[in-house]
């Protein structure tokens, strides 16, 4: 959700794993990104859900101080 200010807000839900791979199996696209590694259950989950997904894009979610844009 975006607030009125331009900022983005989201609800994470934890459904069952087979409806997971069902909705993954049926998406053109499964966007996925470094959070979703932070623990042995999501990372199994993650891994499950790879297998099914056709085409896959991970969003690496780097974020100063680890990463920054330098001029040239």
């Amino acid at each position: 959700m975006i607030n009125e200010k331009g900022n983005a807000s989201y609800n994470i839900l934890y459904p069952s794993t087979e409806m997971m791979e069902k909705v993954t199996a049926e998406a053109d696209v499964f966007v996925f990104g470094s959070l979703a590694c932070r623990d042995e259950v999501t990372r199994t989950t993650l891994n499950k859900l790879l297998g099914e997904a056709k085409y896959k894009i991970f969003d690496v979610n780097l974020r100063a101080p680890y990463w920054g844009l330098q001029s040239s």
